[in-house]
């Protein structure tokens, strides 16, 4: 074999492994992405039909219907929230909505109709929830 043949065929080879990884890494990423992107969409939809189910329980004059909804999403925004947060609560948003919700609370006292989730939210504002 001629010597600069072996340099040109091993060239094409380390070239081809070059393509090939940055092919496979971009199509991973591409759907990365496209989950963060669905997950982020999908949150945008949730949250915004439970604001246009709100705003009908409002004008309807459903006003007991409207403030279950919200302190429903108060809970599981919580809940979200603690499960979430990759820094055990650290970040300044996440303390200060745990402070505000644990001050609401206080105030305006509500047992859910379902035990775990009550359970859950008071270890939250205790800071012992276990992740």
């Amino acid at each position: 074999m001629i010597p600069g043949k072996r340099i040109s065929v091993l060239g094409l080879v380390f070239l081809g492994g070059v393509v090939t990884t940055l092919v496979v890494c971009g199509v991973a990423a591409y759907f990365v992405a496209m989950f963060f992107i669905d997950g982020y969409l999908l949150g945008n939809a949730v949250e915004t039909q439970q604001k246009i189910y709100i705003l009908k329980d409002i004008k309807e004059g459903k006003l007991a219907g409207a403030v279950e909804r919200l302190e429903r999403g108060v809970d599981t925004g919580l809940i979200g929230l603690e499960k979430d947060s990759p820094t055990k609560r650290t970040g300044e948003a996440v303390l200060k909505t745990i402070s505000l919700a644990k001050e609401y609370r206080t105030e305006y006292p509500r047992k859910s109709s379902n035990p775990e989730i009550d359970s859950t939210v008071k270890e939250i504002f205790s800071g012992n929830a276990q992740k």
